[in-house]
């Protein structure tokens, strides 16, 4: 009878109150793990789809660039870097200079200057801004 006895007191333990709200604490902490982990997995999905339009954007900046480089290198691409930067031009060619007025009122008035340029001018520009503002 005493182990019928043991194992009836086994069963009140099991199905008592406390047992009861022991199993639902044990639930309630793992369904929140559960959902942190969810929420975590989705907040990394959503950086990991923003690193990647950056990555993507940069791979096209770095392409971009790429050829830019390689149409500077050739004699072309140094020739219209030259004319755009430093307003240079080819002997007997004219250029034309456009830049904004600042002491006009009206913002939207352009002055135009025309000037022929030689590259013996611009070296002789360079040379002179080298001696003049420069302690070499």
């Amino acid at each position: 009878m005493s182990l019928f006895q043991q194992r009836n007191s086994f069963k009140k333990i099991i199905y008592s109150w406390v047992s009861l709200i022991f199993i639902i604490f044990i639930i309630f902490i793992l369904l929140d793990q559960i959902y942190s982990f969810y929420y975590k997995n989705e907040k990394i999905k959503e950086k990991l789809g923003i690193n990647e339009k950056k990555i993507e954007k940069l791979n096209q900046e770095f392409t971009k660039k790429t050829e830019q480089y390689n149409f500077l290198n050739t004699d072309r691409g140094q020739e219209e870097y030259y004319k755009d930067v430093y307003s240079y031009g080819k002997e007997g060619e004219k250029i034309i200079v456009l830049y904004n007025a600042t002491d006009t009122t009206d913002q939207n008035e352009q002055q135009i200057v025309t000037r022929t340029d030689t590259g013996y001018e611009f070296k002789k520009r360079v040379q002179y801004f080298i001696d003049n503002y420069t302690n070499l």
